[in-house]
């Protein structure tokens, strides 16, 4: 959260100087800054939203690969369950 609001400075400074903005520089960095929570969550959460599409799509194109990936998955969770330290 301290790199953006550099980040996002830096780059004003540069557009504000190579080109003739033409809506204040305060106003478009301050949104830019606001704006980067919400891409950071957006990136997390999309990556885990497209895993499970992809999932959902392999369990209606191929039941029988997907069954057996579930029936692999449980067998490994249960035996990874069944040792002690």
């Amino acid at each position: 959260f301290l790199i953006f609001p550099i980040f996002y400075a830096l780059e004003i400074l540069l557009l504000y100087n190579l080109f003739d903005m033409p809506i204040k520089w305060y106003v478009f960095l301050g949104s830019q800054i606001l704006i980067a929570p919400l891409s950071l969550w957006l990136h997390k959460n999309l990556g885990a939203l497209y895993q499970q599409i992809i999932i959902l799509f392999k369990r209606i194109s191929k039941p029988p690969v997907y069954k057996d990936l579930v029936d692999r998955r449980n067998s490994l969770v249960k035996a990874l369950n069944e040792i002690t330290f």
